[in-house]
């Protein structure tokens, strides 16, 4: 008798989450493990439920933005710290959004541990305005509401993720796009003339 096709838990988990993000969780057990290349038997084993495998495919990755902006503070030049954190936003959302929508529509208590959990959505508005309020204390950019701020970016950076999920076409590369964002609301909080905008380490 041929031995069963070993699979790993990675492989196994990539290509549920696919057909989950694809399909929604109507997606059948069989057609998953066909796609896996292994028998539904090996997923009811690992995850004893078709519930179970949905929980770990789904679930929410960490992205640790208040260690981010913790190093960013006073650093470099702001305008390209404060685009390359966007763009990493911009990354993380990508991945993050379209399982928001899956596990919103399933009705998944998952979502709402998310949501109150260190490192969720109020989580990372918090660490955007700290990041801001720093930044004014420097000097580096002018005094201005930094919650306003955060929410400003936070929320054009989720319209960009949401246009693209959903394949409104755009001309705009994520880094244009970024770019842009951060050149066009900078001109209204750069610091006045002769005040450094490069950090010179702490």
């Amino acid at each position: 008798m041929a031995r069963p096709t070993r699979i790993s838990q990675t492989a196994l988990l990539a290509t549920a989450r696919d057909l989950f993000l694809e399909h929604g969780y109507d997606v059948s057990t069989a057609t998953i493990a066909r796609a896996a290349g292994c028998s539904e038997g090996t997923l009811f084993k690992r995850f004893k439920s078709k519930e179970g495998l949905f929980r770990e495919a789904m679930g929410i990755p960490d992205f640790d933005l208040e260690g981010r902006v913790e190093a960013l503070v006073g650093q470099g030049d702001f305008q390209e710290s404060l685009t390359n954190l966007c763009l990493e936003i911009v990354d993380y959302l990508r991945v993050l959004v379209p399982r928001v929508i899956r596990l919103w529509a399933h009705e998944n208590s998952q979502l709402s541990r998310f949501m109150q959990r260190r490192r969720g959505p109020r989580a990372a508005l918090s660490a955007l305005t700290h990041y801001f309020e720093a930044e004014t204390a420097l000097g580096r950019i002018a005094p201005e509401d930094p919650e306003l701020l955060a929410r400003v970016f936070m929320g054009s950076l989720h319209n960009y993720v949401f246009l693209e999920l959903i394949g409104v076409p755009t001309r705009m590369s994520a880094r244009a796009f970024v770019r842009g964002l951060v050149s066009m609301i900078h001109d209204g909080i750069a610091p006045a003339m002769g005040v450094p905008q490069t950090g010179t380490g702490r």
